[in-house]
């Protein structure tokens, strides 16, 4: 991300960037036609040991201050991660011919790519094609095209079968014996899960949950572009480019809400839930059509002028994009036939007047519009010397009035060292170069900032009230809403040495978030529902370093050795708006309590929790009720835990060639950064618990241990809950083998196999120290909280690839 905001990369930004690496140089004339193939399976990499029936049994029997409520000797012990998951699988197959001649460069490409997820059920499938073609009409005229399509067919399943599988208790069968699912019951008398006992937790039997979810979806996508290139005069060329994405997609929801009921109730039978619940439905489809588009438009000028030792690039141009351009249609039903064929809104048995708003809904999102204008120049002096600046002004239709325009200007600056006089007598200095620039960048990307959202209401009026129909406005708009503005210093080194055997870089940076854009909630007198507000000043500054060497033994044996470390100080460096300052209710655990504050200087998104002092004499935890100074435990006695954001990341990679065969391994990871494993404070009763806690709980004879005493409640956020983050991931470990050349007409024949996520070393010990969160990664809400008990793949491909 670093550097983006300097001057080469000002010139366009667009709604969508889309990289093909379909311009390889083919030999004119030649047609090439190449095959790229690999099959792999996949598994989780990082598992939750979970207590087993005994040991449930006797952690649950001591939180509820009884010997006997479970029974020690369970029949069942059920593994429910074990039941919810199988042996991943991913195929893709891939067929491509290209070739060029002195008019026409052509490329076509096939693939097909299918994937069984590692969670039961899930399935995933596309097909693309791709088209690229480059047409050269004359020296001074050409024009590129291209067009691809994907079509995509998912059957999801519901990832909260995770953490119900986390959560269920071990006594409970997957079905019993007369083949109804198992649900959470215990017989009192005899302490066994029994189909008449009482319910001991909320928690879904997590197979059930899968094996009653029916939910499919397709979406087609077609992408396009199309380009010319003008030369108007020797030194001036015209660029045009026109690109556009459309997307449509469809699905469909059954929910058997009778069957549902039935595995939640393993003793009723259809004839009590229609006696028990006869307003609710057998089963409910819900039919859903979509569609959105996307379309960019840029023109620009390019003046390049070389004369002696100067060289000059000047550009100028415009760009224009209309993105959020989408419309949604749902459908519901009651009570169609059971069987997949007839699943239509119009097969139903059920045709009583209801609120039409809980039949169909429709909503189309408002188009956002850009236009931007730019200007850019590049100064070059004698390959020694270089300088160049770019303003960007650009409007956007999401901000009102006057606040729709931002201006975006950057400037950089190079010397190449190496190329002085002085320095050429250096024979261990290959390359040199120091460079330093500063550079803004503006967004307004996001939600519709503007939009006003209407609620119905009914409105008692009269003597004697009579409802009537009405809307309210659920939120207000800051008409003072403005860009948020990315500032950037950076200050870097380059540099080649030992015959260009070692290079590297070494940069300083301080990039600052101005104005940045929250959704804060401010009276609910002034709006019910959030508020989009510049709410302050958000700097992160540090250090990078990347460093490589390359080197052959022999004329059989090359190898590479590289590394990057940076380091990184995030803060709240300034506060606009006061609903920004102490921001309440964020990092929320989904049990009623909060886990992150806004604090001047501090981190943003940082954890403040209570003090975990120990455990009284009833193993209850001892918080420090004393950092305001005031006996009485409150808000104002939390203490900054650390943040969710590193601060530092590193990797290593390393390679190596002998004769055909190649490897190489690729590494990242971070630390400085810190966890709440919400997971574990999501106990309400009777829900399982990690192994690793019942290692070293509180009891009496055991006063100085890590974890306390067994418990059915909810806990206060302390730094029990507070892990360290820090990782070691090995990305991918891949080895090769490249087939001899002995047939003409065969350009290459390559065999590999690739691990990708084989390996993480961490101290975290929950199932992924990798969270981002389900809302994007905003650090005021859930990244770096583990709720969700979503464990990350690690696969083994193998694969070939061959040209011809």
């Amino acid at each position: 991300m670093k550097r983006c905001f300097l001057v080469s990369n000002l010139l366009t930004k667009r709604s969508k960037r889309r990289c093909h690496s379909y311009n390889e140089k083919r030999k004119k004339g030649k047609v090439t036609i190449s095959y790229d193939a690999f099959y792999g399976q996949k598994d989780i990499l990082k598992k939750v040991k979970m207590a087993d029936s005994f040991r449930y049994a006797y952690y649950n029997n001591f939180a509820l201050g009884s010997s006997s409520f479970y029974n020690f000797n369970q029949p069942i012990n059920t593994n429910w991660l074990d039941e919810i998951t199988r042996k991943g699988e991913v195929t893709n197959n891939a067929v491509s011919i290209s070739g060029a001649n002195d008019m026409i460069s052509y490329y076509l490409g096939i693939s097909n790519y299918t994937e069984k997820g590692i969670l039961l059920g899930t399935e995933f499938k596309r097909n693309n094609v791709v088209n690229k073609n480059e047409y050269k009409f004359s020296e001074k005229f050409k024009v590129t095209q291209f067009v691809s399509l994907s079509i995509a067919d998912n059957t999801p399943k519901p990832l909260s079968a995770f953490t119900n599988a986390y959560k269920q208790s071990p006594i409970v069968p997957v079905r019993y014996a007369n083949g109804r699912f198992g649900a959470p019951l215990v017989n009192t008398e005899t302490g066994l899960n029994d189909l008449t006992g009482q319910v001991m937790n909320n928690v879904a039997n997590p197979v059930a949950q899968l094996l009653n979810t029916y939910e499919k979806n397709k979406n087609v996508t077609l992408f396009g572009s199309l380009g010319a290139e003008l030369k108007l005069l020797n030194d001036l060329k015209f660029n045009t480019s026109f690109g556009a994405t459309a997307d449509w997609g469809k699905g469909y929801t059954f929910t058997p809400n009778r069957d549902l009921f039935l595995t939640q109730n393993p003793s009723l039978n259809e004839e009590d839930y229609a006696s028990q619940r006869p307003k609710d439905p057998i089963n409910t489809l819900q039919q859903r059509r979509s569609d959105s588009y996307i379309w960019n438009w840029d023109n620009f000028l390019t003046y390049k002028k070389e004369f002696g030792l100067h060289n000059v690039t000047v550009v100028a141009g415009m760009s224009r994009t209309t993105s959020n351009n989408s419309e949604v249609l749902n459908g519901t039903r009651l009570n169609v036939p059971e069987q997949t064929n007839y699943w239509y809104l119009d097969i139903s048995n059920q045709n009583n007047a209801i609120a039409p708003g809980s039949v169909v809904t429709n909503n189309h999102s408002n188009p956002r519009v850009s236009i931007a204008y730019f200007t850019r120049l590049e100064y070059e002096f004698n390959n020694k010397y270089l300088l160049s600046g770019s303003i960007r002004r650009e409007g956007i239709s999401v901000f009102q009035g006057d606040k729709k325009w931002g201006v975006f200007p950057a400037v950089s600056a190079g010397w190449i060292v190496s190329n002085e006089d002085f320095l050429k007598d250096v024979k261990i200095i290959n390359s040199l170069k120091i460079r330093a620039g500063y550079g803004e960048v503006g967004n307004g990307n996001g939600p519709s900032f503007n939009n006003i959202t209407f609620s119905n209401i009914q409105y008692p009026f009269g003597i004697n009230p009579v409802s009537q129909p009405g809307n309210y406005v659920r939120n207000a708009v800051d008409p003072n809403l403005t860009w948020e503005t990315m500032k950037e210093f950076d200050f870097g080194i380059d540099f080649a040495i030992l015959n260009n055997h070692l290079t590297g870089t070494i940069d300083y940076y301080n990039r600052k978030a101005d104005d940045i854009i929250l959704p804060l909630s401010i009276p609910k007198v002034l709006s019910e529902e959030n508020v989009f507000i510049n709410s302050g000043v958000v700097t992160n500054k540090g250090l990078e370093f990347t460093v490589r060497y390359d080197n052959k033994i022999g004329d059989n044996f090359s190898y590479y050795v590289g590394g990057n470390f940076s380091t990184n100080q995030n803060e709240v460096s300034e506060i606009t708006s006061p609903y920004f300052r102490n921001l309440p209710g964020s990092g929320n655990t989904n049990n009623g309590e909060y886990t992150k504050l806004v604090k001047l200087g501090a981190p943003l998104g940082s954890f403040y929790v209570f003090e975990l002092l120990g455990y009284n004499s009833d193993g209850e935890p001892i918080l420090n009720e004393m950092v305001d100074g005031i006996p009485g435990l409150n808000d104002n006695d939390r203490i900054n835990a650390g943040s969710y954001i590193p601060t530092y990341t590193y990797g290593i990679n390393i390679g190596m060639n002998y004769k055909n065969f190649d490897f190489s391994v690729d590494t990242y990871g971070v630390g400085g950064n810190k966890i709440y494993n919400g997971k574990k404070a999501q106990r309400f009763v009777g829900e399982n618990v990690e192994s690793a806690v019942l290692d070293n709980f509180w009891t009496p004879s055991t006063p100085n241990a890590l974890n306390p005493k067994p418990f059915n409640a909810v806990p206060r956020p302390s730094t029990y809950y507070i892990e360290d983050g820090s990782y070691l991931r090995i990305n991918n470990i891949t080895l090769g083998y490249t087939v001899p050349k002995i047939i003409n007409t065969i350009d290459k024949v390559r065999f590999y196999v690739t691990a990708t996520n084989p390996f993480i070393f961490t101290n975290y010990s929950g199932f992924s120290p990798e969270i981002s969160g389900g809302d994007n990664g905003n650090p005021l809400l859930g990244a770096g909280i583990e709720l969700d008990a979503y464990p990350t793949n690690k696969t083994l491909l193998f694969g070939v690839n061959a040209s011809f």
